[in-house]
């Protein structure tokens, strides 16, 4: 039974916008399929992001601006929510991201289960033993995915996603990628070394390997080791001190 719904708000109500879907209507959908679970809404402010921004300036820098309609939508359901009695924070110096993580460590501390609800893959890394992941498209008729589902899904366990990341890079957020490293050739090598720590510690042992790139990775993780570790930085969740707690 699902005691608390961590809810990415800006992706909700993003989805709720381009089906056409009402978000108050929504929001009810999401209460009657789980009518046990304390609602939960993380924002991101519009003046948020400033620990990303200390660490890179470029960090998202590349987004267009929201269109006004847009920013008239995502306000009235902000006034909904404020008005609805719901719980819901933002944090100006974090992501609506690491919110939800400190609220599914939270809950995993006291054993509750949660659901994470969100299109946003990022928080596949907030999943815990006790805290599943479903996307708004799902909510309807999907199954929530457990840590171990995506593990599978993935290839890799969610917990290394910012270390892929820090490898492979995210256009989205305009994390930059290390020459010659993509996607599956990131899970490669931190399946092998567990994270980019072990990864930049080890690269003589990545040299000796049995792979036709390795020289090149090598090489190429050397030059970029800086860069690397300040996409981590960007990549991972953190988890700050939150006003509400799932229990």
């Amino acid at each position: 039974m699902i005691g608390a719904a961590l809810i990415d708000f800006n992706s909700l109500s993003y989805w709720c916008h381009q089906q056409s879907k009402d978000f108050a209507q929504t929001v009810a959908d999401i209460q009657r399929r789980w009518p046990n679970a304390k609602l939960m809404f993380a924002l991101d402010h519009r003046d948020g992001n400033q620990l990303r921004k200390s660490i890179y300036p470029d960090y998202k820098a590349h987004r267009r601006p929201t269109p006004p309609h847009m920013v008239t939508y995502f306000q009235s359901c902000e006034k909904w929510l404020a008005d609805s009695g719901l719980e819901w924070e933002y944090n100006l110096r974090f992501e609506a991201d690491d919110i939800i993580a400190s609220w599914a460590n939270q809950a995993n501390t006291k054993d509750l289960p949660a659901i994470i609800i969100s299109n946003d893959r990022d928080l596949h890394a907030a999943t815990t033993a006790s805290t599943t992941f479903i996307t708004a498209t799902a909510i309807y008729s999907g199954e929530a995915l457990s840590q171990r589902q995506l593990n599978r899904k993935i290839g890799i366990s969610p917990t290394c996603l910012a270390d892929i990341k820090a490898l492979a890079g995210d256009k989205g957020d305009n994390i930059p990628s290390v020459p010659d490293i993509g996607f599956s050739t990131a899970i490669k090598l931190i399946r092998r070394f567990g994270s980019i720590e072990q990864l930049i510690d080890n690269l003589d042992i990545l040299r000796t390997l049995k792979w036709p790139k390795r020289n090149q990775w090598a090489e190429s993780l050397s030059t970029h080791r800086e860069q690397i570790q300040i996409a981590k930085q960007l990549a991972k969740l953190y988890q700050p001190e939150t006003q509400h707690h799932p229990c």
